[in-house]
């Protein structure tokens, strides 16, 4: 989520990018990396009902309104979180 857009994208879908007020209710699946109004950068599961948030990690769970969200990107703090590649490999073998 970056300006006020989420954006959303699977195989079956595509992408999708969907205005933020439009969004009920988002629930991550794995660690996201949450930059928060006052507080910087924060990691952890991401539970967002209505205007409640809730991020929750091995060091504290937090509870705050969710205008307070900044940006959000799923993953770590980890460079290696905001990349994704394919790699293909070919044979060919010719008598």
């Amino acid at each position: 989520m970056y300006d006020r857009k989420l954006e959303f994208d699977s195989k079956k879908f595509k992408l999708q990018i969907i205005k933020w007020e439009d969004v009920q209710q988002l629930i991550s699946q794995s660690e996201t990396s949450i930059n928060i109004e006052g507080k910087g950068k924060v990691v952890g599961k991401l539970y967002i009902h209505d205007d409640i948030i809730i991020l929750s990690n091995e060091d504290e769970s937090l509870e705050l309104e969710r205008n307070n969200i900044i940006s959000l990107t799923n993953g770590t703090d980890g460079e290696l979180s905001y990349w994704l590649g394919k790699i293909s490999l070919g044979l060919s073998v010719s008598n």
